[in-house]
């Protein structure tokens, strides 16, 4: 049985990124740009005011002046100022020409169509020159960036609505057995709300993609094997849940060969999840073949899913650190696998959740962090050196 090491260095060799693409630019977040942004339009593109307030010029100061016209922003052709008035204007509205400054609203008495103004106005004053930020043709954005709202915002400043990125991976979810019902249905003897979905979408998410396509498969070789095929078509991860370990009706893993996936490796020597599998097809779509257990299926998500997803999307394999502690109870083991025991971190101190076993969600839904037992290890006790992975659920970056 491989071990962890050897399951990740067989995974990383398979792995490559997507190939960069043209998307939407609302669907870029996240994304690594493959092309720098360049400027099409100067910013601003016009002299603009930066306040509410009236458009001078500072030789008719101090004084009275007549408001000759308003200018709101997106205005037109506009007259020029003449000597002797004043203009009223919009923040962000043109600067009329033979204006020198903007005095602020607050700072004019208005009475009817006259207004006062006092000394000390500066020639640009509330001016937004024209490409004084940057001018069409400057590089905004250098590629290899990853985009963020505030670049997002940028990229659009320029008219631009697709840029070239390489695309977050493209997620599926496939939940396997006649047990499993959806919230709200009658539960009869013997059955079960399915709830993996829902956890390992959310993970999903949490890693930075959209939201999976969720599907449900019934025990059934057949079309266990149409729904891996249908989805291999149409996206770049498949994440199943059940069915991969060695029962009758277990027929992922004899169902991913015969739709045409390459299985890399079945088993591995870890604890919880010690049935997954992961192949791949001719096209570069990885499967992840998790257990049923929801504890099992969402730590071998964090040791085998978030590297997956990070290797796709050109970050790298980002195998999960290992952060030092210590223990903050006895550790129990016994030696074969390498064990992730659910726990919490106190002042440096990992403690085990009393909630241990792989069928138990709410033990892995208190915790913070995954406690690592080495395989060979028989036994940790209180105080003794240990490694813990955080689970933190945040965004790859």
């Amino acid at each position: 049985m491989l071990t962890l090491a050897e399951a990740w260095s067989l995974l990383e060799k398979e792995l490559k990124p997507l190939p960069a693409q043209p998307v939407r630019l609302d669907q870029a977040d996240g994304c690594q740009l493959q092309e720098p942004i360049v400027a099409q339009v100067d910013h601003p593109g016009f002299d603009n005011s930066a306040v509410d307030g009236y458009a001078v010029r500072v030789a008719d100061l101090p004084g009275e002046l007549p408001v000759a016209f308003e200018v709101f922003a997106g205005s037109g052709d506009l007259p020029k100022l003449a000597a002797g008035t004043c203009a009223r204007i919009m923040t962000g509205a043109r600067v009329p020409q033979g204006a020198e400054a903007v005095v602020m609203k607050e700072d004019v008495n208005l009475d009817g169509d006259t207004a006062r103004f006092s000394d000390g106005v500066k020639i640009g004053q509330h001016i937004r020159r024209r490409s004084e930020e940057y001018q069409a043709g400057d590089l905004l954005v250098k590629a290899g960036a990853r985009i963020t709202p505030p670049m997002t915002a940028l990229i659009a400043s320029q008219g631009l609505d697709t840029v070239t990125v390489l695309p977050k991976p493209r997620a599926a979810i496939l939940t396997t057995g006649d047990e499993l019902r959806s919230a709200g249905e009658p539960l009869n003897p013997g059955e079960i709300y399915e709830s993996n979905s829902a956890g390992l979408a959310a993970a999903v998410r949490s890693a930075g993609l959209d939201t999976p396509l969720i599907e449900r498969c019934s025990d059934d070789f057949d079309e266990t094997v149409s729904n891996l095929r249908d989805l291999e078509e149409s996206h770049n991860l498949i994440i199943t849940s059940g069915g991969a370990s060695v029962g009758d009706k277990d027929h992922v893993i004899t169902a991913a060969k015969e739709a045409g996936f390459r299985q890399l490796f079945w088993k591995c020597a870890i604890k919880p999840g010690k049935p997954i599998a992961v192949s791949v097809s001719e096209r570069g779509t990885v499967l992840l073949a998790l257990p049923g257990n929801p504890v099992s299926a969402m730590v071998c998500f964090v040791l085998f899913g978030l590297p997956t997803i990070a290797a796709l999307r050109g970050k790298g394999f980002l195998r999960p650190e290992f952060v030092k502690a210590k223990a903050g109870a006895d550790i129990p083991h016994r030696e074969g696998r390498m064990d992730f025991v659910r726990g919490s971190l106190s002042s440096g101190h990992a403690l085990p959740v009393s909630r241990k076993d792989s069928h138990m969600m709410s033990g892995l839904a208190g915790s913070e962090v995954l406690i690592v037992v080495p395989a060979i290890s028989s036994g940790i006790k209180s105080g003794e050196p240990v490694a813990v992975v955080e689970l933190d659920w945040r965004p790859i970056k």
